[in-house]
């Protein structure tokens, strides 16, 4: 029986099939949840277990052994692909077996608790209140990352605005903003983090009207089924951010656009 471990991942009891998307992965304490959970096994087992699926055109994962075998579904088909796939969970010692009715209603119900118990904890206080943890813990990463850049003599600054809300980034003759947006007390419905990069430096004590808007993304405050918490672009499902990844990712993302 396959259990979720986290986006793009699936675990059996014999067999790892891992759905590989370049830039998919889980942060937890700046690691990949995904690659502890995999060298773990490796350790004791070797990666026999594991075969990888790139969905897309990527590259393999850094810290997987070079001669891991890939299994490409624009050449196999999904039928061919899926007879290699059930002729490694046998021999690993699993059985293949069609999902009966009653199997699929188990499967349904699973994934409707999983969801009711994600939005019960995104529509209450506890939620949040994480979500506000997160944001100081995001804040607080980038002001770090600033003041270590610094040390290097590159000229990149940041400030807070006094709630404590928004921040913004100068690079480069450019702004980025990242700001919180909370629309109810104790619900995190329709609440996002905004981030806006500027061609132009931006302030919180006067207008930006003359200053061009270059790009704009929204994240949610979100929480995957093992109640990993993080931070998932809104308008897609690839990847769920830790405050440290994000705030990381966005700075690279501001010398990007600057460059």
């Amino acid at each position: 029986m396959a259990k979720s471990l986290s986006t793009g991942y699936l675990v059996k009891r014999h067999a790892w099939l891992l759905s590989y998307i370049e830039m998919v992965g889980v942060r937890l304490h700046g690691q990949e949840i995904e690659e502890i959970a995999i060298r773990n096994r490796a350790f004791d087992t070797g990666y026999d277990f594991l075969m990888l699926i790139p969905l897309e055109k990527c590259s393999l994962p850094s810290w997987l052994p070079k001669t891991q075998i890939w299994l490409g579904l624009d050449r196999w088909g999904i039928e061919k692909a899926a007879a290699v796939i059930e002729d490694r969970v046998t021999r690993m010692g699993g059985k293949i077996r069609v999902e009966t009715v009653f199997d699929r209603a188990e499967r349904i119900k699973r994934q409707q608790d999983v969801d009711r118990r994600r939005l019960e904890f995104l529509h209450s206080q506890k939620g949040v209140d994480a979500a506000h943890e997160a944001v100081s813990a995001l804040f607080n990463n980038i002001l770090t990352i600033v003041q270590t850049i610094r040390t290097k003599g590159i000229n990149i600054g940041a400030n807070s605005s006094c709630d404590n809300r928004r921040m913004a980034v100068y690079f480069g003759g450019l702004s980025m903003t990242v700001a919180w947006s909370l629309q109810w007390r104790n619900t995190l419905r329709h609440s996002a983090l905004y981030i806006m990069f500027w061609d132009g430096a931006i302030s919180f004590d006067w207008p930006c009207d003359d200053i061009e808007k270059i790009k704009e993304i929204k994240y949610g405050f979100d929480m995957l089924p093992n109640s990993t918490l993080g931070w998932r672009q809104m308008d897609s499902e690839k990847r769920l951010f830790s405050s440290g990844d994000l705030s990381e990712y966005l700075i690279s993302m501001l010398m990007d656009i600057a460059s």
